[in-house]
């Protein structure tokens, strides 16, 4: 009885997790066009709302890709996952200098505004607490910028 229990919540947290996705058709158009337009080859979307418009995520090849678009169909933001081996060297030093019991487990490039950020997100090693972090390609923390799930 107890596994059945169990298997119930799990069930029911996963079709949760599912409630966001929106169908395209009820999106505003300028939203779909926008995205489609600039990634023409993307074929699969998924589609959230967004606090500030909508994200669409996808695949480029290998790499997962998310986008931001507000209601007029204006880009946003765009993250890429990345390798933590992708990272500018200047991020990893800045990285390894500040957080010596830390391990970059995921990174990301945020681009916004017409400039490059990179998000990392670090594991603390013993009881540290994990952290996400952005930083400019220079490696100096992005104030003001606020990191995207």
């Amino acid at each position: 009885m107890k596994n059945t229990w169990m298997i119930v919540a799990i069930a029911g947290m996963a079709f949760a997790g599912c409630g966001d996705h929106l169908n395209e058709s009820k999106l505003p158009p300028a939203v779909v066009s926008a995205v489609k337009t600039k990634y023409a080859s993307t074929e699969k979307i998924e589609w959230e709302k967004a606090t500030g418009g909508y994200e669409a995520e996808f695949y480029i090849g290998q790499v997962e890709t998310k986008v931001l678009v507000d209601s007029a169909g204006n880009l946003l933001m765009q993250k890429q996952e990345l390798k933590p081996a992708e990272l500018p060297a200047a991020v990893t030093t800045a990285i390894s200098t500040a957080y010596k019991d830390y391990v970059v487990d995921e990174a990301d490039k945020l681009e916004k505004g017409g400039v490059t950020y990179y998000q990392v997100e670090l594991d603390g090693k013993g009881a540290a607490e994990d952290l996400t972090l952005v930083y400019t390609a220079d490696g100096k923390p992005a104030d003001g910028i606020s990191y995207w799930k």
